[in-house]
């Protein structure tokens, strides 16, 4: 025991009790990269980081990064921590960054993670006689493993003995320390401290000669049990089973078996365990390696004196398997009964380890279901299952069922990681989307469908409105020149029948296009070809006027764009005849933008002022009040130019949500 000559060899603190040096003497025995060596202070619910061995740069930078001084420091403990401190043995915790952030924000946990460099963290609690002294953490690089974990928990447990002794006496005594600390009162302590497993000895009627200190975890004391029978200890519907273990001996077949049984705890309450979360009541569990005694005479015959054995407690790890059972009858019934196919696959080599219910009827043998995967659709599957790498994504293709083609919609998730962190596990699910494919070829067609009659109502309404637009041609071409009243209005009303035809072509042209949605057309392209179209119908020389378009490309449904249309066509109309009179020359601007949330049209020419209240108030009276009726249509509001001001007409209009 050099480890514990070392512990007390020293004089830092109380006592004589060396803390630095056990966590050193601890480091070397396990092999860890760090050991942090954490007590409880008697009477206060706090804890203090006694001393740390290894790594004193980075637990120096941890520190300045944390702003603590580790060693010294006094904290409180939390869940992860009491959880430790009530280990009766040595157990894994997990990584670092799962420790730490436990204590500290994720943040700062993953760059302490980084700064420290270790992947595991071993931790157990340090106490005696029931009374809780503090812990131990250990830390280690990934890929090592714990070296000597049976001779540290035995010297985890002999330090608590002595800081026990530490604290009750101040100091221990001089001499021989394993001697003085083995007074009676502790002898006990330090035989259960390092032999955990339960030693006995019965007699040939199944007596008890001997039994260890062990047994005082289940709530008895050696000596109430000598000489009475042990199946009294034993869980009743597990002693028919050691009475035929026993008798086997009997016999002097059989010299060593192993065999488990449950003990019944003298409270008679089974032991409860709190596994991932989960409460679980489990009866004492053990495993015994006993073998039997015997006398031989002279003669050679044997003759049966009684049996001895050792017991391993193996209460914990029956809780965690049970529990984990209970998870997988849990998570195989939900998976049976969903009805999409669930697999989990390997890669390097490639195998399927898992599949359900769902996944047979949908692929039969997991083996070789890519041959029912559509000839056309195999190849991209085969080389998306060689490069597993290329996950998370749906992917759709078709499978052979049977006469039937069926649609199948699968997509794989990463579930494990190998040392270099590709990924190496994979769960999938795949689903039967038939049904979806056919409604949605069923809606596909019904588009169409419509489609078609859209363009043949939009082909036929331009139809009629050329016709009327010929006849008003004729009438025109009847008429007096004199007459020029009456052929003013005429033209007009022949623009903005013209205006309502271009919309109904161009919506004509655009609902052939997959790409265009239903009775949209884009603004841009319909008033540049009407500000030509006008310029070339109510001017005998367009060349007079020079023209400034500035348009952005925005699509709006035939709601708005034909009362938008006949806006534009009237403040055209007015702006040739009025801000152009008798063959003036000039410029001419027509403005179409989104800002923010509303569409902003404006009409401009540097000719004559003319408005509502201007001089020319008869002559486009009657255009202004269907300027009027057409924004309020689209709940826009009008401004026109001011006495005095340019001839300048701007039309807001609110842009509709989708």
């Amino acid at each position: 025991m050099k480890t514990m000559e070392n512990v007390f060899s020293g004089n830092s603190g109380e006592g004589c009790f060396d803390y630095q040096q056990a966590a050193e003497d601890l480091r070397a025995e396990s092999g860890a990269k760090y050991v942090v060596f954490n007590e409880l202070i008697r009477g206060e619910k706090l804890l203090e980081t006694r001393a740390i061995a290894g790594g004193s740069e980075q637990i120096r930078k941890a520190a300045g990064f944390l702003g603590l001084d580790l060693v010294g420091s006094k904290w409180e403990p939390d869940e992860l921590v009491e959880r430790v401190i009530n280990m009766p043995s040595l157990s894994y915790l997990g990584t670092l960054p799962d420790v730490s952030m436990n204590q500290i924000p994720a943040p700062l946990g993953l760059a302490v993670s980084r700064m420290f460099g270790v992947d595991a963290v071993y931790g157990m609690g340090l106490q005696t006689g029931g009374e809780k002294l503090g812990f131990f953490l250990f830390f280690l690089k990934k890929g090592e493993e714990l070296r000597n974990a049976s001779q540290l928990d035995r010297i985890i447990r002999y330090i608590g003995i002595a800081l026990k002794a530490v604290r009750e006496r101040n100091a221990l005594p001089a001499g021989d320390v394993l001697g003085d600390i083995r007074v009676e009162s502790e002898r006990e302590e330090i035989e259960e401290a390092l032999v955990p497993e339960i030693l006995y000895q019965l007699d040939d009627q199944s007596r008890v000669v001997f039994l260890s200190r062990a047994i005082t975890r289940y709530g008895y004391q050696p000596e109430e049990l000598i000489g009475r029978s042990v199946f009294e200890i034993i869980h009743p519907e597990d002693r028919e089973r050691a009475q035929w273990r026993i008798n086997e001996r009997r016999t002097g077949e059989r010299r060593t078996f192993q065999f488990e049984l449950r003990l019944l705890p003298k409270d008679r309450e089974p032991i409860r365990f709190s596994v991932y979360g989960y409460q679980l009541e489990i009866d004492p569990v053990i495993v015994i390696d006993a073998r039997g005694l015997y006398r031989e005479d002279e003669a050679g015959k044997k003759t049966f004196q009684g049996t001895v054995g050792v017991a391993r407690d193996m209460t914990q790890v029956r809780a965690l398997e049970k529990q984990l059972s209970e998870q997988k009858i849990i998570s195989d019934t939900i998976a049976e009964a969903i009805q999409e196919a669930i697999w989990v696959e390997e890669s390097g080599p490639k195998r399927i380890l898992y599949v359900n219910k769902a996944f047979e009827n949908m692929f039969g043998n997991s083996e070789a279901w890519l041959s029912v995967v559509h000839p056309e659709d195999r190849e991209k599957m085969r080389k998306r299952s060689e490069d597993p790498a290329s996950t998370e994504e749906f992917r759709e293709y078709r499978i052979l069922s049977g006469d039937s083609v069926r649609w199948i919609r699968s997509i794989l998730f990463p579930v494990r990681v190998d040392a270099e962190g590709t990924p190496n596990r994979f769960v999938g699910l795949a689903e039967d989307i038939t049904s979806l494919k056919e409604r949605e070829n069923e809606l596909k067609q019904s588009l169409e469908v419509k489609t078609l009659l859209m363009r043949e109502i939009y082909h036929r309404v331009k139809n009629n409105l050329m016709i009327i637009d010929s006849i008003i041609s004729l009438e025109l071409a009847d008429m007096p020149d004199k007459d020029m009243s009456a052929r003013s209005v005429l033209q007009s009303v022949q623009s903005r029948i013209a205006t309502m035809g271009i919309i109904h072509q161009m919506l004509f042209r655009d609902s052939g296009h997959s790409d265009a949605r239903q009775g949209e057309l884009d603004i841009r392209e319909y008033l540049d070809y009407l500000l030509d179209y006008l310029l070339r119908s109510l001017t005998e020389d367009p060349g007079r006027i020079r023209v400034h378009s500035q348009v952005d490309t925005i699509m709006l449904d035939s709601d708005q764009a034909v009362p938008l249309g006949l806006i534009v066509t009237e403040l055209i109309i007015n702006a040739l005849k009025y801000g152009f009179p008798e063959g003036r020359s000039g410029r001419l601007e027509l403005h179409f933008q989104e800002i923010g949330e509303e569409y902003h049209l404006i009409v401009w020419n540097d000719g004559p002022q003319y408005g509502k209240t201007g001089t020319n108030q008869n002559g486009v009276h009657l255009g202004f009040q269907l300027i009027e009726t057409l924004t309020e249509q689209l709940d826009g509001r009008c401004i026109f130019p001011e006495e005095g001001g340019d001839a300048r007409f701007e039309i807001v209009i609110p842009r509709r949500s989708d």
